[in-house]
């Protein structure tokens, strides 16, 4: 006897709205991470503390893989240790801009298009 065949439309559906919130954290990441940045500079361990550990949940719920970096963020300056502060920040820039990189394939030019040359 045969089976019936899922519902694909329902699938397809639930995979685009994950999709589009993973989307929307990473399209946020910028901005979270210049206000990162800026308190870092402030020296507000508190406040990169607290940024960094709403960056990792959103993450975490979100399936977006930076929630480990985040955190790591967020223990830093729990510990106040401006050294690891900055290590951990600096981790999770660049895991952010791989990500970033990896994840939006519509934003990267494809070679042709990077070989034109544009009229001035």
């Amino acid at each position: 006897m045969s089976q019936p065949l899922p519902n694909l439309g329902s699938l397809s559906r639930k995979l685009a709205d994950a999709n589009l919130r993973i989307d929307r954290v990473v399209e946020n990441l910028p901005g979270a991470l210049d206000h990162l940045i800026q308190a870092a500079d402030r020296k507000e361990w508190s406040e990169v503390s607290r940024l960094s550990q709403v960056l990792a949940k959103s993450c975490q719920e979100q399936g977006v893989p930076l929630d480990a970096s985040a955190q790591d963020v967020a223990n830093s300056a729990v510990e106040q240790s401006e050294t690891q502060i900055k290590r951990s920040l600096l981790r999770l820039i660049g895991d952010s801009g791989r990500l970033r990189r990896q994840g939006n394939p519509q934003s990267r030019p494809t070679n042709s298009e990077q070989n034109k040359v544009q009229p001035e």
